[in-house]
């Protein structure tokens, strides 16, 4: 957490200060089939906005209650150091294998529960928000977790997102299929990829 961009880490970790603290207990870099699940954190401050908009509230309404939430940590593969090839490398099988393991470590535990998620690893990682949500939802599926997208003001991804769901009647399993048959040399990935 802590970087300059007001991420999901920068979000968490401000919105949940016990975070910090904890992050001790977690020195060593997670396995690619670990997560980390840190439960019963209180959230402390409330924000506007997402990325360089994001604005933390410094005066909380008389309404503002002090809850407890669950938090998983699940570190997506970086692909910054080549992001005019990021695609082709995320599209191969065995990092798609990789973060979906990942995604089913984390939400294993939240079976029948909603997961508050959204553009996991395509921030400064360079993940592809169509591939990174469709991982997602297979995961959910796996382990009959129910996601809550949260598209963070990406009115198009929003649009796009909420056509394929309208759209599609594929399973997860179909899915999964029609993302390890996805051309690795595609320049651009989108829910019409796998609507064809």
């Amino acid at each position: 957490g802590f970087g300059i961009g007001g991420t999901q880490e920068e979000v968490l970790f401000g919105s949940f200060i016990e975070l910090c603290p904890a992050m001790i207990f977690f020195a060593e870099a997670m396995k690619d089939q670990e997560s980390i699940i840190v439960r019963n954190v209180i959230k402390y401050a409330h924000y506007d906005g997402y990325g360089f908009d994001l604005k933390f509230r410094k005066n909380f309404t008389d309404s503002f209650k002090f809850k407890s939430y669950n938090v998983i940590a699940i570190d997506a593969l970086d692909f910054s150091a080549d992001y005019s090839n990021a695609l082709s490398h995320q599209l191969k099988p065995s990092n798609l294998e990789r973060e979906l393991r990942k995604l089913i470590s984390g939400f294993s535990s939240f079976q029948n529960e909603v997961i508050d998620s959204g553009h996991w690893g395509c921030g400064a990682f360079g993940g592809n928000k169509c591939l990174k949500v469709l991982l997602q939802m297979i995961a959910c599926s796996v382990t009959r977790s129910k996601l809550s997208f949260c598209c963070f003001n990406d009115e198009p991804f929003y649009r796009s997102f909420k056509s394929f769901l309208e759209a599609s009647t594929y399973s997860a399993a179909e899915i999964w299929t029609l993302l390890l048959k996805i051309d690795p040399n595609v320049k651009e990935l989108s829910f019409d990829h796998i609507l064809m």
